[in-house]
């Protein structure tokens, strides 16, 4: 009760002195130290009694310590006034000159107070607003202008008047950024790094496009064309020093269920057989007839267009600056994706490791029919293409760790893929594992410039759906990549135009047989390893053009297992995620939950139904926290104006009277009847009871409506029962009068003081319930206080009262902060007791 009196005799001023705390220091129990630690402890004066009482009491022993405790002693009779008597002159005068402005200085400094002090009056929220909450209504005046205002902001930015060639060179460097740091090179410092990362990229690209494409069950050599024309563009366009775009196995995983699936019901047309033509010229249907069979034909007319559609979604998304979509998919929510796409990849290449020939299965649960389907016919396994992967799958996942494990003495790593791709395809020639073993290669490679392709429209319909969802990925894969190797080096990427360099990507290798593009993290970890910017790009380009005008044809003897083993090596870092369940669990369950369902989603029913059923479960997810949001019970810490937990900070009290309440988020449908019944947690008495209970009471006998108001209010008010002394109470509505007795609270709750900080959003039903429990605890005998809005809240609520649509809450109701709220309910505790609105009939 002592703080109960502190704060009534502040006589609506605010006056507080206080240390500066930080959050340990109240979330620690800070009570003073009792007399039995403080008898524990010993006294310095002790001590040193203790050392005097021990000495021995001789002359010399009093010599010892004088001069031990003095100093002066021992050295001042050896002082040598010509040496040292002018120096310490002249180091005494400039000293004591310091001395001066110095001890000034400090000395006002020292009069401030280190202390946190406040001395103010209790302040409402309309004194801070211009109007009160509901708001005055706006001028026509201001109205006019305002909308003026926009008209003209539309007009100049999309009808300027006219085009400066500062205005033109400004919109170049938004598009294109390289002209903005291409100027800059260092050619010292970058060129080597750039030069040395670029032909190791080039390295990585050709093993993994080979692969990649074939995954995305599409000629191998395209991967080697998304490689050129998109990671040209987006040199140009890109804003990431370090991303490298280009085949990516989840991407093609995606491609080629949209490829399959549209190619099973399309009728194909005969063509001639494949050649070595260096170009050719376009076909009606979007692929070049003179390089592949018919049926690679109709897969690339379907995938050239795909590639097209999703740059265009791109494009669209990027002007309209929906950079923002791709916060929709969670960190957990990628995590799980990328990793069932892994495990669905891994179970797709396996095919290729066993040697098998697996008929085409699709819809849900694809991959277990697919994985039954091998383990089945493992008998039929082919034993050189076994041993081919196994092999090659081995030494690649330990030259891979080598190289981790190595990277820091290893200036350049070790080309893993290219060393077993290349010696795989010379063991393969030199053993002729096809024609011995009946091993599957993947035949003849065309050779020279990527062909021109113009994508077909028609099918565009069918595949619009799969291009938002891949469009959307890509995004979300390229953006958080490349937003992490930004802010370790130290430069910053802009998400809008990052989807523009994505999509003219896209869009300009739809026209080069080209399938939508994506970063790889492992190429973009070894970019920003060696690389300094995307002037890599061009020594990857050119590497992989001198492939396809000459090498390429040497490929013809590559055996599918060593591209599936190439595949699976490059997913281990994605397999290896399955340990992030375990960590998002112990951290947050409902992202476990959400990790849990996209994984085994997309393993189960597709990538593009999995993720779905992600995206579904963790906008449950979100809602469920929501509605489910915990609410805390705030007191005082003594001797400040600082509200904390009772529960987590020791030194907090309640004040009397007044209970401080705060839901931990924000105020919505999902949740309005969750923070209702917090208040009458808080306050001890539902207003709907008693009211009830009021409709219900009449004439009769005395002990059963006593019995009927006690059952319906708990058996006391808001506190505890004093005796048990009964207090009749009269019936004033009319002449006829009944005794009513009702039990007298001990400590009644007066007010509920809301800590609306929280509150980031408020929606319609959480406006309308605001005013409607404010009157309908305040007619029960409890004022409800709302404390530190936010700006939005406020608005929300003006502007909701001046169009009518809710009741005008009080300007008295409404505090900057909870020390305002409190001071002014313990003020006006008795008005809140007995207020004008309170009948004295519902005071139970």
């Amino acid at each position: 009760m002592e703080e109960y009196s502190t704060i009534c005799d502040e006589k609506l001023d605010i006056q507080i002195g206080r240390k500066v705390y930080n959050e340990r220091c109240l979330t620690e129990t800070n009570g003073d130290s009792s007399s039995g630690e403080l008898a524990k402890r010993k006294s310095p004066f002790s001590k040193v009694y203790h050392k005097i009482a021990s000495c021995s009491c001789s002359w010399n022993g009093f010599l010892s310590h004088l001069v031990r405790l003095a100093p002066i002693i021992r050295w001042l009779p050896k002082y040598s006034v010509k040496k040292d008597l002018s120096a310490d002159i002249t180091g005494g005068v400039t000293v004591g000159i310091m001395h001066i402005p110095q001890g000034n200085l400090f000395w006002s400094i020292c009069r401030q107070s280190p202390d946190i002090d406040i001395a103010r009056n209790v302040y409402e929220e309309s004194f801070f607003t211009a109007t009160r909450p509901h708001g005055r209504p706006r001028s026509a005046e201001e109205g006019s202008s305002k909308k003026s205002h926009y008209w003209h902001v539309v007009q100049r930015k999309l009808f300027p008047r006219s085009c400066s060639w500062s205005g033109l060179i400004s919109f170049l460097s938004r598009l294109m950024p390289i002209i903005r740091w291409l100027p800059k090179y260092n050619i010292k410092e970058d060129l080597f790094p750039d030069a040395n990362g670029g032909v190791t990229l080039a390295v990585m690209h050709i093993p993994q496009g080979l692969a990649f494409a074939m995954l995305a069950s599409l000629p191998p050599v395209t991967g080697l064309y998304t490689a050129i024309i998109p990671v040209l563009v987006y040199m140009i366009m890109g804003t990431s020093r370090h991303l490298s775009v280009g085949s990516f196995a989840v991407i093609c995983l995606m491609v080629a269920q949209v490829v399959e699936r549209e190619v099973g019901s399309m009728p194909l047309s005969p063509s001639p057989t494949p050649g070595n033509g260096s170009m050719s010229s376009p076909s009606p249907t979007g692929a070049s007839t003179g390089l592949w069979t018919p049926l690679e034909t109709a897969k690339m007319e379907v995938a050239i267009s795909l590639s097209l559609l999703v740059g265009i979604i791109q494009v669209i998304m990027g002007v309209a600056r929906l950079g923002f979509v791709a916060t929709f998919l969670s960190e957990p929510l990628i995590s799980g994706f990328t990793t069932g796409s892994a495990v669905f990849v891994v179970i797709s290449q396996l095919k290729h490791i066993l040697g098998l020939k697996v008929p085409q299965i699709t819809g849900p649960l694809a991959s277990v029919k697919i994985f039954t389907y091998m383990m089945k016919n493992i008998p039929s396994a082919n034993i050189g293409a076994v041993i081919t992967g196994v092999l090659c799958l081995v030494l690649l996942i330990g030259l891979k760790q080598v190289n981790e494990r190595f990277k820091q003495k290893l200036k350049v790593p070790i080309p893993a893929e290219l060393l077993v791709v290349v010696v795989g395809t010379a063991i393969s020639y030199g053993a002729a594992i096809n024609a011995n073993f009946g091993t599957s290669i993947i035949g003849e490679i065309p050779k020279g410039l990527p062909p021109l392709s113009v994508p077909s429209l028609s099918r565009m319909s069918n595949i619009s759906s799969d291009a938002f969802v891949i469009a959307v990925v890509i995004f979300a894969t390229n953006i958080s990549l490349a937003k992490m190797f930004a802010k370790k080096r130290g430069y910053t990427v802009e998400p809008n135009q990052e989807l523009i360099s994505y999509g003219a990507g896209n869009i300009a290798g739809s026209f080069f047989s080209c399938f939508p593009i994506c970063n790889a993290l492992a190429r973009t970890a070894v970019q920003e390893n060696l690389a300094n910017t995307q002037l890599c790009s061009v020594v990857v380009i050119a590497l992989i053009l001198l492939v396809l005008l000459f090498i390429a044809p040497l490929f013809y003897h590559l055996p599918k297992a060593i591209l599936a083993a190439v595949v699976i090596a490059n997913l281990v870092g994605l397999l290896r995620q399955f340990s992030r369940l375990r960590d998002l669990w112990g951290i947050h369950k409902p992202d476990a939950v959400v990790w849990f369902f996209t994984c085994f989603g997309v393993i189960l029913l597709g990538v593009d139904v999995g993720l779905g059923v992600g995206v579904i479960c963790a906008l449950f997810a979100v809602v469920l926290s929501l509605s489910r949001s915990r609410h805390t019970i705030l007191g005082r810490v003594k001797a400040t104006e600082l509200y904390r937990d009772i529960k987590q900070c020791p030194s907090a009290f309640e004040v009397p009277g007044v209970k401080v309440l705060r839901l931990e988020s924000p105020l919505y449908f999902g949740n309005v009847e969750r923070f209702r019944n917090a208040l009458v947690n808080a306050s001890g008495l539902d207003p709907s009871s008693q009211q009830k209970a009021r409709k219900r009471v009449k004439l009769g006998n005395d002990d059963e409506k006593y019995d009927l108001l006690e059952s319906e209010n708990g058996g006391n008010c808001n506190g505890e029962i004093p005796n048990g002394k009964p207090i009749p109470l009269e019936n004033k509505r009319t002449s006829r009068t009944t005794a009513v007795e009702v039990d007298e609270p001990q400590t009644c709750i007066h007010t509920v003081v809301v800590d609306c900080s929280s509150f980031t959003f408020i929606d319609s039903v959480g406006l309308h319930a605001l005013p409607s429990l404010l009157s309908e605890f305040k007619k029960a005998g409890v004022q409800i206080y709302l404390a530190g809005c936010s700006s939005i809240l406020i608005k929300r609520l003006a502007s909701s009262t001046k169009k009518a649509v809710i009741p005008a809450i009080p300007h008295h109701a409404m505090f900057p902060s909870i020390h305002d709220a409190v001071i002014s309910a313990i003020r006006s505790r008795d008005y809140a007791l007995w207020g004008e609105d309170l009948e004295k009939e519902t005071c139970l």
